[in-house]
């Protein structure tokens, strides 16, 4: 990654089936990394307290056919436990698993882009799944993927959710699955909280998510355009199991 970061232009580095140990993987220039699929290609971060890749601002990075794990974000405080995005990302084809940080698996303040990808198993108290936002552009893109089973992970008590939207700037959900997701936050939903954020789902499903405030989802400040959509199965121990939106 060094190199390539040192090459000017787009390189490629091309990751064989094997488990590779990780730790803050920090690209500055135009990467891709691509393994040979996410049963193959594992990238492990258990040996360090970091997060296994961060792409910087002004940075592209295209990472497709990997299994990222057990990312434990070396500022709990601040960072995603597997990747760091404040610039361009596309991760297709992957999984996300068993991260943990403030923000769990994703932590985007720049362009995130998340296809045919599953997060799965990661943990944090504000959005354990993914957490997008603060960034003056700030934009999530889920297509074709799941986000799942968030929430208390191991020596990981404080679960918050599946994804977390902050601030102006939300983003769209098309054709993917949030179910299975618990948090015991008090402001966060199960499934998906938009805090001054429009989300746009589409053809997607919420469902089997569980919380306080709200099962499905929740949102202040913000919201939620729902077109063809399933939101069925979640459960809340105040509000609305599937929706509840304040202004």
């Amino acid at each position: 990654v060094a190199e390539a970061n040192a090459s000017p232009g787009y390189d490629t580095i091309v990751i064989p089936a094997g488990t590779y140990s990780v730790a803050d993987l920090t690209i500055t220039d135009a990467v891709k990394l691509q393994g040979a699929g996410a049963s193959s290609t594992i990238l492990d971060a258990s040996t360090e307290a970091a997060h296994a890749i961060q792409v910087q601002s002004g940075a592209l990075a295209d990472i497709s056919g990997v299994t990222i794990q057990n990312g434990q974000a070396a500022d709990p405080s601040s960072d995603g436990g597997a990747i760091y995005n404040q610039g361009d990302t596309h991760l297709t084809a992957s999984v996300i698993s068993g991260n943990t940080g403030l923000y769990g698996g994703l932590r985007n303040t720049g362009n995130l882009v998340v296809d045919q990808t599953t997060v799965t198993g990661n943990c944090g108290p504000s959005g354990g799944g993914i957490w997008s936002g603060d960034g003056s552009t700030t934009n999530l893109i889920l297509i074709d993927s799941t986000v799942s089973n968030s929430g208390p992970v191991g020596s990981c008590t404080d679960g918050g959710g599946g994804i977390h939207f902050n601030g102006s700037y939300g983003g769209v959900i098309d054709r993917s699955t949030i179910s299975g997701n618990d948090t015991t936050g008090s402001s966060e939903a199960g499934g998906m909280t938009p805090l001054g954020a429009t989300v746009y789902v589409v053809n997607s499903t919420i469902a089997n998510n569980s919380g306080v405030i709200a099962g499905g989802v929740s949102g202040q400040g913000g919201g939620a355009v729902f077109l063809n959509d399933t939101i069925a199965g979640n459960t809340s121990s105040q509000n609305g199991g599937g929706i509840n939106i304040a202004s």
